[in-house]
């Protein structure tokens, strides 16, 4: 669950060579193409993979901020906020008919799947973009790698016996695709410029809601995110 705005809590993604994957943490990244100019990232589909990887799954443990490849705590000069913004009507594509296990989308397509409680939910990656200069200060150096923001969409598709919301989402089974070389890590809670403030606001059924995770990564420009939690495998590019 994620931290308030006044803690930055910070999940170490290290990388490891399994069919060019580097994990997020409990979550799987196989490694991208060429780096690419700051800004939101997008091309064509490609075709999904054959099978699910199964990327290992590192421990965590408290250290100082001062390496990406551990955890952290640190504070963190926002102000929580004060209201949350309204639900929004399902996105186009977002329906009870599920995706296939594995696809490879294009940013701004859905993936529809039953989350852990039998709720079909839909999941929008809408943009992957560079953070601006202005982002970095304080607990977050750029010298720890490029900061990144994902906009994501969050959708309650039939509502069920538990509530729906953005912080649902696993941010280590949700990640921008990085290589073997590169590490990174996820910061869980706002930062100027990406607000999640309402991520534990329920969704009402039929509605949805955008988020945006922030997440900090060395080496090349990254273009392309995953959605990988063993059994699904979704790719956005």
């Amino acid at each position: 669950m994620r931290t308030t705005l006044t803690r930055i809590a910070v999940a170490s993604l290290s990388a490891t060579a399994v069919v060019g994957i580097a994990a997020c943490g409990p979550g799987g990244a196989p490694s991208v193409g060429a780096p690419t100019s700051g800004g939101s990232t997008s091309s064509s589909s490609s075709a999904a993979p054959t099978s699910p990887s199964s990327p290992s799954t590192p421990s965590t443990s408290s250290t100082s901020p001062s390496s990406p490849a551990t955890p952290s705590t640190t504070t963190s000069s926002s102000s929580d906020s004060t209201s949350a913004p309204a639900g929004t009507a399902l996105p186009a594509g977002c329906s009870t008919k599920l995706s296939p296990q594995m696809a490879a989308l294009r940013y701004g397509q859905p993936a529809v799947y039953k989350d852990d409680n039998g709720t079909t939910v839909c999941m929008t990656v809408k943009k992957l973009t560079v953070a601006p200069e202005s982002a970095y200060g304080g607990t977050v150096s750029k010298a720890n790698g490029t900061l990144y923001y994902m906009t994501v969409n969050y959708a309650n598709v039939t509502g069920g016996t538990k509530q729906v919301e953005t912080g649902d989402m696993n941010q280590l089974e949700l990640h921008p695709i990085f290589s073997e070389s590169q590490t990174g890590k996820t910061l869980y809670s706002s930062v100027p410029g990406c607000d999640n403030d309402s991520d534990y606001t329920p969704i009402p059924a039929g509605q949805s809601r955008d988020t945006c995770i922030a997440y900090q990564i060395t080496g090349a420009t990254v273009t392309s995110s995953v959605y990988d939690n063993y059994t699904l495998r979704y790719t956005w590019k």
